[in-house]
């Protein structure tokens, strides 16, 4: 997952297995400043494997008074997600994340994207 949270964009590679590794990556989110610059660290990535951008409201909209962590969260259904195509997994997400938003409106912004290598 390549996603910036609290100025700390971090990424994960999602392998065929849906298995998450964490990269981090100091800086600030991408495009937010013109001049900004950033680390470069090159990931190898092989066919069936995913990889998910995302905005810091995605894990944070599943955070709770009783789930202080929606990076955990996150990285669980990940794991627990069946690969299949890019779409599968994003219309995945957004099944989670409706669910997750319920009883509270959004908080904040929540993109993603999910990619996976041919």
């Amino acid at each position: 997952m390549i996603g910036s949270r609290r100025e700390t964009p971090s990424v994960h590679d999602l392998m065929g297995t849906l298995s998450t590794t964490r990269i981090e990556l100091p800086g600030f989110p991408l495009g937010l400043f013109a001049d900004a610059s950033y680390e470069q660290q090159e990931v190898r990535l092989q066919p069936g494997d995913f990889v998910l951008f995302f905005s810091d409201g995605l894990p944070e909209s599943f955070e709770s008074r009783r789930v202080p962590d929606g990076d955990a969260v996150l990285r669980r259904l990940l794991a627990g997600a069946s690969a299949g195509t890019a779409q599968h997994l994003a219309h995945y997400l957004l099944r989670r994340l409706a669910s997750a938003q319920r009883h509270r409106p959004l908080a904040d912004d929540t993109t993603f994207l999910v990619l996976r290598i041919l």
